[in-house]
């Protein structure tokens, strides 16, 4: 009978021993998981994209990520130094090219060409409001971020070359140092590429003068 009762409890005993090591070989697993998942939440919260603006982060929405290309700075001639400076332009609203969003009667378009080679610009209609992605004005902001200019001594004018979209603009240098678009060799230059360009952005209407501001 006594060993019978000694049986009965060790039975038992074996039974909550080996249910606890179960227990245990679980945990160890799960614990391994958390560990495992941690870093990859903290890699998460550190995300560079975090840092982007709402107004690019909405733009992925509609718009493909622009390549960007990373600028090498350019070291200007003298005669090219010369032309270093800020230019800017007057568009009527009534041309698409103007990029109008606000109701005003013209927009201002400013160029200044960099000492470095590259090229800075900005229309003063939709950048008081922040560029509207989804408008096709706003794309050549948007995929130009990086663009390069150069003087040919040759054709006496500067060309501004925006390589993401595989686009050349072309300005005569007038006698007042002013530059005027080239509508003629923007559109039938370069073996025709830049209309792929001109399908999604308006063409200007006329050849806007940039005169260069004091």
């Amino acid at each position: 009978m006594q060993f019978r009762l000694f049986l009965s409890w060790f039975s038992v005993g074996a039974l909550l021993s080996f249910g606890l090591s179960a227990c245990d070989s679980h945990h160890p697993e799960s614990a391994k998981q958390q560990a495992q998942t941690q870093p990859s939440h903290e890699i998460m919260e550190s995300d560079p994209q975090q840092g982007m603006s709402l107004t690019q982060v909405a733009g992925q929405a509609t718009l493909p990520r622009p390549v960007t290309h990373k600028h090498t700075p350019t070291k200007l001639s003298e005669t090219e130094l010369a032309y270093v400076g800020r230019y800017h332009a007057r568009i009527p609203c009534t041309d698409a090219f103007a990029g109008c969003v606000n109701k005003e009667k013209e927009a201002e378009y400013i160029m200044n060409l960099l000492e470095d080679g590259s090229v800075y610009w900005t229309n003063t209609s939709f950048g008081r409001l922040g560029s509207d992605l989804s408008r096709n004005v706003a794309k050549i902001e948007q995929t130009c971020k990086q663009v390069q200019w150069h003087v040919d001594p040759v054709e006496k004018e500067i060309v501004v070359r925006c390589a993401a979209a595989d686009v050349n603009l072309y300005y005569q240098i007038n006698q007042d140092q002013s530059l005027v678009m080239d509508l003629d060799k923007i559109w039938n230059g370069d073996q025709g590429r830049n209309r792929k360009f001109f399908k999604e952005y308006p063409f200007p209407k006329k050849a806007y003068v940039f005169e260069k501001a004091e």
